[in-house]
């Protein structure tokens, strides 16, 4: 586990975080650039055994994604930087990222999208 933990590292990065009364916690962002990525499944369980309550997704895929249903895990979603300019001029197209990459993980019991 703790050589698992070690690798992970190399591929997300611990931030300070707080939460909305003010308490100091640790969050985690986690992107895929990483040419050998664990499973999202194995990562989602080391964050919750070394006490992570919060993620920032730096792109949305839906394999992380489902392995966050239920976790408990506060997430914060990214939008690439390609797309700003394109959801700027045209609000259906951010209607529509917004229904396929949150609204559709973002129900009681499933993602906590924040």
């Amino acid at each position: 586990m703790t050589t698992l933990l070690c690798f992970s590292i190399a591929f997300i990065s611990i931030v300070t975080c707080f939460d909305s009364n003010s308490n100091l916690g640790v969050g985690v962002n986690w992107g895929t650039m990483g040419s050998h990525q664990l499973p999202a499944e194995k990562v989602v369980e080391m964050m919750r055994a070394n006490g992570f309550k919060k993620v920032k997704l730096f792109e949305v895929e839906e394999r992380i994604t489902e392995a966050l249903i239920g976790s408990e895990i506060e997430v914060m979603v990214a939008i690439l930087d390609f797309m700003l300019l394109d959801m700027s001029r045209d609000p259906s197209y951010a209607d529509y990222w917004v229904d396929a990459n949150i609204t559709t993980y973002a129900y009681p019991g499933g993602v906590d999208i924040k």
